[in-house]
């Protein structure tokens, strides 16, 4: 018998996503990996992962084929190990594809990076050690192109991070995943030697109920735009994104941009203090701003 072909349109929004992302990674400079589904179970007492939510196969066709991957991390890794023992400077890589737990299974994108990245700049050849940085530079490049906003980056210790460089996405109560560097010790037992990892994983299914594809065209600027910085002493607990929502509902609608170009600790610091300095961008749709529109309200500064 004959019948229609069925399109489930979630599925290609899904599908669109996915191809956006992959697209956004690869202008980024890195590669996609496809690895093995199936894993050692040696893998969860390097990562320790809890045995009881792994998911294992029954009827396993050797011992490197008993456990169903926990992570896509460790199949990065691996992808890492190979790359680095055949003499590569730098190794750029990421994967979609499902994890499995007990319980459930999911859709996942991983990525990471390792080695130095080297640019050819007009005074000479430069090379610059990844870092935790860049991660979180490839994640707001995604996240700019899923059209997701008002994420926050939020210190946490995670299992397979280092603590103190380890760290969750959260969108409202969501945590959308985590990101980091790779603890020495599971690095070790990959036998990567002398080198850092950073890494970033996805949970996939919470990306898709926050996407949004569509893009509303705004006229360029008409009226020129006006910069000041704001320097400021603080305790070592209050973090910059706290601040800069801070600015942010006290600043009018003709603020554009706020970023950290700055900070810096020192002898005119006191101790358990830093020093940020936070630039921002107005610009008014109407008219040429002038420095009285620039000022701040009293609950900012008490704030």
């Amino acid at each position: 018998p004959d019948f229609p072909p069925r399109i489930d349109e979630r599925d290609l929004r899904d599908k669109k996503l996915q191809d956006k992302l992959r697209s956004v990674l690869i202008s980024q400079g890195l590669n996609e990996v496809i690895t093995f589904s199936l894993l050692n179970y040696k893998i969860l007492g390097i990562l320790k992962y809890p045995d009881e939510e792994a998911r294992f196969i029954l009827n396993p066709l050797n011992s490197e084929q008993r456990l169903l991957r926990p992570t896509l991390l460790a199949g990065l890794l691996d992808v890492i190990r190979i790359n680095l023992n055949r003499k590569q400077e730098k190794v750029l890589i990421f994967e979609q594809g499902r994890r499995f737990t007990k319980a459930t299974e999911e859709t996942m994108l991983a990525f990471a990076v390792c080695g130095e990245d080297i640019k050819c700049l007009p005074q000479g050849r430069h090379k610059e050690e990844y870092s935790i940085f860049h991660i979180k530079g490839i994640l707001e490049e995604l996240f700019f192109a899923a059209g997701i906003g008002k994420y926050e980056f939020n210190a946490k210790t995670t299992l397979y991070f280092s603590e103190g460089s380890s760290f969750v996405v959260n969108l409202g109560d969501s945590e959308l995943g985590v990101f980091g560097e790779i603890r020495p010790e599971i690095l070790e037992a990959f036998d990567i030697k002398n080198k850092r990892v950073f890494a970033a994983e996805m949970q996939m299914e919470k990306i898709y109920q926050f996407f949004c594809l569509s893009r509303q065209y705004r006229p360029l600027p008409v009226y020129p735009a006006i910069k000041r910085d704001i320097s400021l002493i603080l305790k070592q607990d209050i973090t910059a994104e706290q601040v800069k929502d801070v600015i942010i509902r006290n600043a009018g609608h003709n603020l554009k941009d706020v970023s950290v170009i700055d900070c810096y600790y020192g002898r005119q610091i006191p101790e358990g203090f830093k020093g940020i300095v936070f630039s921002c961008l107005y610009r008014s749709d109407d008219h040429t701003l002038k420095d009285t529109c620039l000022l701040y309200t009293s609950d900012a500064a008490d704030e």
